[in-house]
C-alpha cells in the first residue's frame, strides 16, 4: 500500500508541516510551539483548571503542568486559588499574553489562509467535519480501550473513569461550540450499528 494512502500517515505529515508552516510566525513574537496551542485554548476560555485545560487539549495533566509552569517563568500564565473550591487552581493570561492575542491570531490566520487557499468554503467545512469525525472515532475507540482495561482492574475504577470520559466529552462539546462533535458521535455511532 502507498503511504500516501494511509490515512493516520496523511494526518501525520500534514500536522507536522502545520507546525512548520505556523511556528516560525509565532516565534518571532517569541513565543515556542508547545505554548501556542495553550495559549490559544486559554484566549477562548481564561481561568479554566489544570484538568479542563488538559481535557481540551488531549494532553496529560503531567505534561500540561510542565507546559504552565514553564509558561509561568515566561509571564505568560498565573495560577489563581478558585474562590469556591480553595484546593482547584485557576490558569489565567497575563496582561503580556493578552497583549500577543492580536498579533498571534493574525499569525496563525495568514498560516490557514494558506492552508485553504486551494479550497472553497465549502470544502473547508466539509474538511473540518470530516477530520472531526475521524478524531472523535479516534478518540471513542481509545476511550473504549481504556474502559476494557479497567474492567480487568476493577469495576471502581471503571464506574470512576466512565463518569470522568463523559465530563470530558460534556466539556469538549460545551467548549467547541461546534456541530462536528456531536455529529462525528452519531456519525459513528451508526457505523458501530452497522459493524454489529
Amino acid at each position: 500500500m502507498n503511504l500516501d494512502s494511509s490515512l493516520g500517515f496523511l494526518i501525520s505529515d500534514t500536522a507536522r508541516h502545520v507546525k512548520r508552516l505556523l511556528y516560525p510566525g509565532i516565534a518571532q513574537l517569541g513565543i515556542r510551539g508547545g505554548s501556542w496551542y495553550v495559549l490559544r485554548a486559554l484566549f477562548e476560555a481564561d481561568g479554566v483548571t489544570q484538568r479542563e485545560l488538559a481535557n481540551r487539549l488531549g494532553t496529560t495533566q503531567p505534561s500540561t503542568l510542565e507546559m504552565l509552569r514553564s509558561m509561568e517563568k515566561e509571564g505568560l500564565v498565573h495560577f489563581q486559588r478558585d474562590t469556591l473550591d480553595r484546593r482547584k487552581l485557576r490558569i489565567y493570561l497575563t496582561d503580556k499574553a493578552l497583549k500577543l492575542k492580536t498579533p498571534l491570531l493574525r499569525a496563525a490566520g495568514e498560516a490557514n489562509s494558506i492552508l485553504l487557499g486551494g479550497l472553497t468554503q465549502a470544502q473547508e467545512i466539509l474538511l473540518k467535519t470530516m477530520l472531526g469525525t475521524v478524531r472523535s472515532a479516534a478518540a471513542d475507540a481509545i476511550a473504549q480501550f481504556e474502559l476494557q482495561s479497567a474492567v480487568k482492574e476493577s469495576p471502581t475504577k471503571l464506574h470512576l473513569r466512565e463518569e470522568e470520559r463523559q465530563a470530558t466529552e460534556t466539556k469538549r462539546t460545551a467548549v467547541d461550540g461546534r456541530g462536528p462533535r456531536i455529529e462525528a458521535q452519531q456519525i459513528a455511532s451508526s457505523i458501530r450499528k452497522r459493524k454489529a
